[in-house]
């Protein structure tokens, strides 16, 4: 019997440990060219972050126009801020592993990123939150409103 109360605690302990390490999170967004207003990208993802320091890794898993891809380790950094007690991710958006380099990629889409902001998402108890829920995306020929549309704990 002591055994078995063992075993159960370090199971339950393992469980615990896993989920608190890890956020999974939806994530929908949109991207709308600024010139025509024309919403070029509508995507929607399911994000799974590890919050821990030595193995930030995260993967979304997302749909967009009915096609199915990943986007695999985009973030920028993990932190903890102790002003809000939460702790936060930074995830690019430009270059080849960012959310909107992947995106493109994975869509075909040929537009080449000269400049983009980050997407910080704090890590609230009740549901994750951004610092901002818009920001700029340039490419060599056109200029997109990057948009978070959806954020919720899964």
């Amino acid at each position: 019997m002591k055994n078995l109360l063992m075993v159960l605690a370090f199971v339950t302990i393992s469980l615990c440990s896993y989920a608190n390490s890890t956020a999974r999170f939806q994530l929908n967004f949109e991207m709308t060219n600024i010139m025509t207003n024309e919403v070029v990208v509508m995507a929607e993802c399911e994000v799974t972050q590890v919050l821990e320091w030595r193995n930030a890794i995260n993967v979304f898993n997302c749909i967009s126009d009915e096609k199915k891809f990943l986007l695999k380790n985009v973030s920028n950094g993990l932190g903890y801020d102790y002003t809000k007690s939460s702790a936060f991710t930074h995830y690019f958006l430009d270059h080849s592993k960012g959310i909107v380099g992947q995106l493109f990629s994975n869509l075909s889409l040929d537009y080449n990123i000269e400049n983009a902001g980050v997407l910080e998402v704090v890590y609230g108890s009740s549901k994750p939150a951004v610092e901002s829920n818009e920001t700029i995306v340039e490419t060599d020929s056109d200029v997109f409103l990057f948009k978070v549309t959806k954020l919720e704990y899964l």
